[in-house]
């Protein structure tokens, strides 16, 4: 998935833009992105501030959603983690959800 030019704080501020009296068309023909894109930022960003979006995008730097990292927060021990990690793609979701589950593998 390509990443946005735009970071988590420059979106508040192109949406706060709004509210100081600009149209949706002349706020996206000055940062150069669709209505459409607009509003769907709208949709995600719309009730949040600058700190709230700051902390959210350095806890997503710190815990990427990968099953790797997943597996490395999990606590699972280092000879589950190498069972875990040579299984089968398709296997290691369902290993991980019992070690949620059940405490154990």
């Amino acid at each position: 998935m390509k990443d946005s030019k735009f970071s988590g704080v420059q979106i508040i501020k192109v949406l706060s833009e709004q509210n100081q009296g600009k149209t949706v068309n002349e706020i996206c023909r000055e940062h150069g992105n669709s209505q459409p894109t607009f509003y769907k930022w709208n949709s995600k960003y719309g009730g949040l501030d600058v700190q709230q979006i700051a902390k959210n995008e350095r806890t997503a730097k710190r815990y990427p959603s990968s099953w790797g990292s997943r597996l490395i927060r999990s606590g699972i021990s280092s000879a589950k983690k190498l069972e875990i990690k040579s299984a089968e793609p398709s296997c290691r979701r369902v290993l991980l959800w019992k070690h949620a589950v059940h405490g154990n593998i």
